[in-house]
Order: C-alpha cells, then sequence, then structure tokens
C-alpha cells in the first residue's frame, strides 16, 4: 500500500528522474502478483485469494510508470499476461493505458497493435487510438484487422492521416461487415465504392442490397 500511494504522489510529480524507482517498484509488485496468481491458479482458489490486495497498489504503480514513461517491459508483460481472465482485466487496462502514454517504442507499438485486436473493447480502442497518434500507416493497416469492431475501427478512422477508404469499400462487400463500412462509406459521400457493390451482380443479393441502402 505504501508503494502504491508513493508511486501515485512521484506520478503526480512528473519528475522523469523519478522514474527508475517507480520501474522497479512495478518489476516487485508484478512479480508478487504474478507469482500469487500462479498459485492461485494451481490450488484452485478463488481468483484474487491471495493477491487481491495488491490489485489497487499496483495499478497506481502503473498508472506512475505511464506518467513518467517508465518501465515500458513491464506494462507490456502485465497487459499482455492472461488476456482471457476476467480478474486480471482492470489491472491490464491500466497497464495498457499507461503503455499508451508512455514514448512510441517499436517494442510498444508492437504491443498496442496486438491489444488493439484483443477481446476486450477499453483495451482495444485506447491502443488503437495510440497506434494511430504514433504512427498512420500501420494505423491504416490495422484498419483491416479491426473492422469488427466498431468503436475500435471508429476510433483509428477519426484520425487525419489514416486512410481507410480501401478498406471500406473492401468491407462494403462483406454482409458481415457491412454495418461498419457503409455509414462512413455514406459520411463520405463515395458513391463509386457503393455504387461498386450495389450495381455489380456477382455479388450477393444482401451485400448489393446493403450498399444500395447507403
Amino acid at each position: 500500500a505504501a508503494a502504491g500511494v508513493a508511486a501515485h504522489l512521484l506520478g503526480r510529480a512528473g519528475n522523469p528522474r523519478s522514474g527508475a524507482a517507480v520501474a522497479a517498484a512495478l518489476r516487485r509488485w508484478w512479480g508478487e502478483w504474478d507469482k500469487g496468481r500462479q498459485e492461485e491458479a494451481r490450488r484452485g482458489l478463488v481468483d484474487g485469494k491471495l493477491v487481491g490486495n495488491l490489485a489497487d497498489p499496483l495499478a497506481s504503480i502503473a498508472w506512475a510508470a505511464g506518467r513518467l514513461g517508465a518501465a515500458a517491459d513491464t506494462l507490456i508483460t502485465i497487459a499482455t499476461t492472461r488476456a482471457d481472465g476476467t480478474f486480471d482485466r482492470p489491472l491490464r487496462r491500466e497497464a495498457a493505458a499507461a503503455l499508451a502514454a508512455i514514448k512510441p517504442t517499436k517494442a510498444v507499438i508492437a504491443a498496442l497493435v496486438g491489444l488493439a485486436t484483443g477481446d476486450d473493447p477499453e483495451i482495444c480502442s485506447l491502443a488503437a487510438d495510440a497506434v494511430a497518434v504514433a504512427d498512420t500507416a500501420l494505423a491504416t493497416e490495422l484498419a483491416g484487422r479491426v473492422l469488427s469492431d466498431r468503436v475500435t475501427f471508429n476510433r483509428l478512422a477519426s484520425h487525419a492521416g489514416v486512410r481507410v477508404t480501401d478498406t471500406l469499400r473492401g468491407a462494403a462487400v462483406q454482409v458481415h461487415s457491412q454495418g461498419v463500412a457503409v455509414p462512413h462509406l455514406v459520411a463520405q459521400a463515395d458513391v463509386q465504392g457503393l455504387m461498386a457493390v450495389a450495381g455489380n451482380r456477382g455479388f450477393s443479393e444482401e451485400a448489393r442490397l446493403g450498399a444500395g441502402e447507403g
């Protein structure tokens, strides 16, 4: 608890020289958390039985690391570990948010791309937003991989420089992705893109009808 409060104060102060101490604290208490979570799984204990008291302090330290631009490697580990577990999700979200706030190195951007295609909507959207800020070309490529997630795609498409017209036109052919693609094409008044689907008898009737309504 003391470490969590101290890290929060250092994060609020914002002095980069505090980054090393916060990074060390994050490594230490993440190690305790990870070890405890593995032991809970091994013994079949209720999630948090051994580490529940670490949740809030560890989240504070992760937040401080993001503020100070420290401990990117540990934040990546936290954000990507036990991605299928609901108990770890709040901590993973805090780590993902911290990653989005620090210097976008190649390792950080690669981790954010992976997080943007995960199964947690909040993490997906904030990771995609950070990728778009850091690298519009990469965000353009990423857009084609998140069409099934309307919120995440919309976050990418909202950034100037992220070019999604070709992705949208391709998605307008597929019934399952028209719900995302067609509204964007309509907003852009892309008659050519819509007519390429609506007027093509080679596509399914459902796809043509959806584009025609657009």
